[in-house]
């Protein structure tokens, strides 16, 4: 199986969806793994494609017809999956040092 060639399906939501889109990608010629909830850890729900090169994510999208996907595709290569837990430690860093200047301040 070519690497370039895999596509990868998440499925948290809708069973049905997903093997529309594997049937679809069978068609064209692109083989596809499903990888369901059971298999991986808690993600957000809603189907991923995960796919080597993002336009070809996005054509894939586009010829199956699913709008409301695309943005996910985009997200997947863009977010960081550790952006809350960094601006939780800010905020828990910054109290700390407030709450230590505060003290400070009412023992001197």
């Amino acid at each position: 199986m070519d690497p370039e060639q895999l596509v990868i399906l998440f499925d948290y939501e809708n069973e049905m969806l997903v093997t529309g889109v594997q049937e679809y990608l069978l068609e064209q010629g692109i083989p596809s793994v499903h990888i369901s909830s059971e298999e991986k850890p808690p993600r957000p729900r809603g189907l991923r494609i995960m796919y080597k090169d993002l336009e070809r994510a996005k054509k894939i999208l586009e010829e199956f017809n699913i709008e409301a996907y695309r943005e996910i595709v985009e997200t997947t290569y863009k977010s960081n999956p550790y952006t809350i837990l960094i601006i939780i430690a800010v905020i828990v860093v910054i109290g700390l040092i407030l709450f230590f200047l505060n003290s400070f301040l009412l023992i001197s």
